[in-house]
């Protein structure tokens, strides 16, 4: 299980392990973290405000049991699997500019493939199943001319590309 919480700037997690059959608190899995954290990455008791002693986290893994921990960490550069500059190499979509269709092609190393596509003021326009395909052409001549952005995501690592349509 994984908790969120941001104190400020600083985003802290909750985790701890459990069992998917019968929910006890006694189990115990190793989680690989979505990369090495930035520097400064610790991890706490659960009751660490009053010990105030962490542990460094300098691997990809830890161990959980039942018992949470609080893990002070920065993920905000770590994209898990494929970093995001090799993610875009991945796929690729053109014309671009672009007037009455568009075509995404992806390689097997993406995995599954979405997009939402966005106006420039961020509103939704629409989702886009790209699926494992590996090439896939959609109509856009409904579109009015403009900018608008792609926001794709494999599920891991999410990344936004510029796509103007005339």
């Amino acid at each position: 299980m994984v908790r969120l919480f941001t104190k400020g700037n600083e985003t802290y997690y909750v985790l701890w392990a459990k069992t998917s059959i019968d929910r006890s608190e006694s189990a115990t899995v190793q989680l690989k973290l979505p990369g090495t954290p930035a520097p400064g990455a610790t991890m706490y008791s659960w009751d660490y405000s009053t010990t105030s002693k962490g542990q460094a986290v300098t691997g990809n893994s830890i161990t959980l049991t039942g018992s949470p921990i609080v893990l002070k960490a920065d993920f905000t550069a770590i994209a898990s699997g494929i970093e995001i500059a090799a993610l875009k190499a991945f796929v690729k979509f053109y014309p671009n500019p672009a007037e009455d269709s568009l075509t995404i092609e992806s390689s097997n190393e993406v995995g599954y493939l979405s997009a939402d596509l966005l106006k420039a003021n961020g509103s939704l326009v629409r989702k886009i199943d790209i699926g494992v395909q590996l090439q896939k052409t959609f109509d856009i001549s409904d579109l009015s001319s403009g900018i608008y952005y792609l926001k794709f995501s494999n599920g891991k690592t999410s990344w936004t590309q510029k796509l103007i349509v005339q």
